[in-house]
């Protein structure tokens, strides 16, 4: 961290930020931006690298604009998505940079004509997996990248324990859609005491899982994937 703010100190010195290390970002549930001025209405004045951002958790995904490239030659930022859903994140052109679901984190940095990401950015060399706990109810439960409603789950980390419980036959355990799914793997681990069908939202199955096995499954934007073996 301490790193990454001496890195980038030179950009927030022009600006009158050195020293400071955060920016806290409250979204209110709405389109916000990040400017280094004054903040007016719906904006958020950058104080440091570190972004720490919260969309609050009302409803679908916010958009979060950076600032202008021309002023951010050489700037870089460490986002944190604090909240209880999905943050787009677009240049100041409206063009997408990156998206961070709940928890998620991506490096930023500007070359002062684009905004690049690098997403999953952690410290150390092991990585935790974030973990979603899937209490599926005996029956047909969906996995969201939003806020949950009725029969849903919303996904917290890539690391799925799902129970289907053992009320009867197989569940089906509904994957996100494929457009917002891009790039996104999901190791899933049947917990229960029967089986679970992972579909995708048309629905068609993806895989079966089995009690006791496990089964990973990755989307391309437009077809999820998968493959399955047995817990030990």
């Amino acid at each position: 961290m301490l790193a990454l703010a001496a890195m980038v100190n030179g950009i927030y010195q022009n600006n009158g930020m050195a020293g400071v290390l955060k920016t806290t970002v409250s979204m209110n549930d709405a389109a916000h931006a990040l400017v280094y001025g004054k903040a007016a209405s719906a904006q958020t004045q950058v104080t440091g690298p570190i972004l720490l951002i919260d969309a609050e958790s009302a409803g679908a995904s916010e958009t979060l604009t950076l600032p202008a490239e021309a002023n951010s030659n050489g700037a870089m930022f460490l986002c944190i998505n604090t909240g209880g859903e999905e943050v787009v994140i677009n240049d100041d052109g409206a063009s997408l940079v990156t998206r961070l679901r709940v928890g998620g984190r991506a490096l930023l940095a500007c070359d002062g004509t684009s905004w690049y990401a690098v997403e999953g950015v952690a410290s150390g060399g092991l990585t935790a997996m974030g973990v979603t706990t899937v209490a599926m109810n005996d029956a047909t439960h969906t996995l969201t990248l939003d806020a949950a409603g009725a029969a849903e789950t919303q996904l917290t980390g890539n690391l799925v324990f799902a129970d289907p419980e053992s009320g009867g036959a197989n569940e089906n355990l509904v994957l996100p859609a494929e457009a917002d799914s891009s790039g996104l793997m999901l190791v899933i681990l049947n917990t229960g005491g029967e089986g679970i069908v992972v579909q995708d939202d048309t629905p068609a199955a993806v895989i079966t899982l089995d009690t006791a096995q496990c089964g990973i499954v990755a989307c391309d934007g437009t077809t999820w994937y998968g493959f399955m073996g047995a817990i030990t």
